[in-house]
């Protein structure tokens, strides 16, 4: 019932915002562009992911004049996130005459996701999609069971066409990390002419914070200073990264004997446990969380909407199953776990581009015992067997290092605005 509100909510929006189409070209007519506003998103609306960075680093460059930028926020907290920072940003759903016209006369328009591309098309802007992340999975158009893109029925056709309007806008600027993802990035976004959609070969920004600092980084950010106390207690950090699943499959960290049980292993082999779910599923944790929280101590949650990254150089090991992040984490070359316990079920149900054996370079669990005994031979026994796969694998999806990504991306944004 959920999400039929969100769907009609969304159909009714896009449909208000295509009306705005011809008054808002007519304004840029007349009050004029400014080539230096470039505004950026990101899609889960939060401050976080690739835009977060490039943000802040053309915010710290913007002092030369090159640009004027400013964070487009969809909700209160993430506005007021920034405005207690005195940082430029406005709130789209409260304009006053100077964000009104601001938005009027960008320029550029940046975001990682898909389905805001609508809001580049009705101002006008110049669409440059950062994405948001090397891709084992299948996305986008490629994914033929996304039932919101592939409907059956003309009316269920008809509103899909209304709220994924976005989705069939092409950007004028798509990010990708390497030469060997183009023609599956091409294929996703259904680009058939890039010179309408000029394909922008470099590293995420937001990897640049696994190699080095970014004024402001740790806004809305988890920091080492979340650690300090373990570390100084000699703990080791296990970070779980889990993808969100679209179909309901039997997870073992749905039952209360799975943290009892982590709990007593975390303790003996001196090491915390650092949950960062999807917002979906973390919704559906929280009361279990609340009944567990007096028997964890080595167990933490995260909040959803806090940027991770920052933390994911201080993990000394990676869990996760399906998740882009491991490919970001190869940066650290750091052990992964593959807690793969729905494996076959999400292969048939969403599928991938490649190989799953060949393209994860970890040991794979089924089952919590089996994940219990690889988590042992690594933090306790030390034994990394993996070292040289991750190493090709990294250099298979990223033709470019992290730690400059900001600074290419912004002279290119620099030349072409």
């Amino acid at each position: 019932m959920l999400e039929k509100q969100k769907i009609f909510q969304k159909f009714i929006k896009n449909i208000t915002y295509f009306s705005l189409l011809p008054i808002i070209r007519f304004l840029r007519k007349v009050i004029g562009v400014d080539k230096q506003i470039v505004l950026f998103n990101n899609h889960t609306s939060t401050f976080a992911d690739s835009s977060k960075y490039l943000f802040l680093y053309c915010l710290f460059q913007s002092k030369n004049e090159r640009l004027k930028v400013f964070w487009i926020a969809k909700n209160l907290a993430e506005y007021r996130l920034l405005t207690e920072r005195k940082l430029p940003v406005i709130y789209v759903r409260r304009l006053d005459k100077r964000a009104f016209l601001t938005l009027v006369r960008a320029n550029m328009f940046i975001t990682t996701g898909g389905r805001d591309f609508l809001f580049g098309l009705i101002f006008g802007y110049k669409v440059f999609s950062l994405w948001h992340g090397v891709t084992l999975k299948i996305i986008e158009w490629n994914n033929l069971r996304d039932t919101l893109l592939y409907p059956k029925g003309i009316i269920k056709k008809l509103i899909s066409t209304i709220v994924n309007l976005g989705r069939y806008i092409p950007p004028n600027y798509l990010l990708v990390t390497s030469r060997n993802l183009k023609p599956i990035f091409l294929s996703a976004f259904r680009i058939k002419n890039t010179k309408k959609t000029r394909i922008v070969i470099d590293n995420y920004p937001r990897n640049d914070i696994l190699v080095r600092k970014i004024p402001g980084y740790s806004l809305n950010a988890v920091t080492k200073k979340f650690l300090i106390q373990h570390r100084i207690n000699g703990k080791k950090v296990i970070l779980y990264t889990p993808t969100f699943r679209e179909t309901d499959v039997e997870n073992p960290f749905q039952k209360k004997e799975t943290y009892i049980e982590l709990e007593k292993f975390l303790n003996r082999i001196n090491a915390v446990l650092i949950m960062k779910l999807h917002p979906v599923e973390y919704k559906e944790f929280q009361e279990l969380t609340k009944q567990m929280k007096m028997h964890m101590r080595n167990i933490y949650f995260l909040d959803p909407t806090l940027d991770i990254y920052p933390l994911l150089k201080e993990a000394d090991l990676l869990i996760t199953d399906y998740s882009s992040i491991y490919f970001d984490f190869l940066h650290l070359d750091r052990p992964i776990i593959f807690f793969v316990y729905d494996l076959e079920s999400y292969k048939n149900e969403r599928g991938f581009y490649f190989d799953f054996e060949k393209m994860t370079p970890g040991p794979k669990a089924r089952t919590l015992k089996e994940l219990i005994e690889k988590i042992e031979e690594i933090i306790l026994k030390g034994e990394d067997a993996y070292k040289i796969k991750r190493r090709k694998i990294r250099e298979l999806m990223f033709d470019k290092e992290a730690g400059s990504a900001c600074e290419r991306l912004y002279n290119l944004i620099s030349q072409i605005i």
